[in-house]
């Protein structure tokens, strides 16, 4: 939405936790709604006081500390770009399915044209196989569980994949059968790969968005001072709330 930021200033130290307060009255930003609404607040309310409790603060940081801060952020956003580039798989997959999955005539028969389809699925696996790696090593819980939560999903389809060539191994990562995703029935194909919320492709592709989202968020925290949002007097430290909320996207 052109002109319109839903985050209407940049947060400094002057920032209340709790908004801007004046003696007669006390305001919320929409950006402040929203993480109130999707429960980020809290996490981050939580943050502040264990990270004060543990006297977690700019400037008590040990230089070993800020490093290995900055080597889990590094972490934290490896594990966001893979998630990322898996929604684009996946969207490169939905987007097109009309045009991927279809049959030509030959000899008279309807026959699946399977190499472009092949290609797309094949880097989709690709994809999927390098975020479990990456979110298995993850000390986050809040990562790992919705990367178990996505292995269920994969669990829950593993016929259906099955059938189109696509199995499960036992560490959960994923392989195709060229010769059996040739044979496969292109409505199979849809069914799963199809532009719909509701298919495999689109519960796999909100799990991807979600661990993307919580990446971002460990990231920021361990950025921050003392690897916390907010200063000890319950401040924002200086970030543009703006250029956050955008980068989770």
């Amino acid at each position: 939405m052109a002109g319109f930021n839903i985050f209407t200033n940049n947060y400094s130290s002057q920032n209340s936790l709790f908004g801007n307060i004046s003696k007669s009255s006390s305001t919320f930003s929409l950006g402040e709604y929203g993480l109130i609404r999707n429960g980020a607040y809290k996490k981050l309310i939580k943050s502040y006081y264990n990270d004060s409790s543990n006297s977690k603060v700019s400037g008590l940081l040990s230089a070993e500390q800020k490093n290995a801060n900055k080597i889990a952020a590094n972490n934290y956003m490896s594990i966001k770009n893979e998630a990322n580039n898996l929604n684009k798989s996946l969207n490169d997959i939905t987007s097109k399915a009309d045009e991927l999955f279809v049959t030509k005539e030959e000899n008279g028969k309807n026959v699946f044209d399977s190499k472009k389809a092949l290609d797309a699925v094949k880097k989709f696996v690709n994809d999927y196989n390098t975020l479990i790696d990456s979110v298995s090593e993850s000390d986050d819980n809040t990562i790992l569980r919705n990367g178990v939560w996505m292995t269920g999903e994969i669990s829950a389809y593993s016929k259906a994949l099955g059938d189109v060539g696509i199995s499960i191994g036992a560490d959960n990562k994923l392989s195709v059968d060229e010769t059996a995703f040739a044979k496969s029935e292109v409505s199979d194909l849809k069914t799963l790969f199809g532009n719909n919320s509701y298919s495999f492709a689109g519960s796999i592709s909100a799990k991807a968005s979600t661990i993307a989202s919580q990446s971002t968020l460990g990231a920021l925290k361990l950025t921050r001072t003392g690897g916390s949002l907010y200063t000890k007097n319950a401040a924002f430290t200086n970030f543009s709330s703006g250029n956050w909320f955008d980068s989770i996207f």
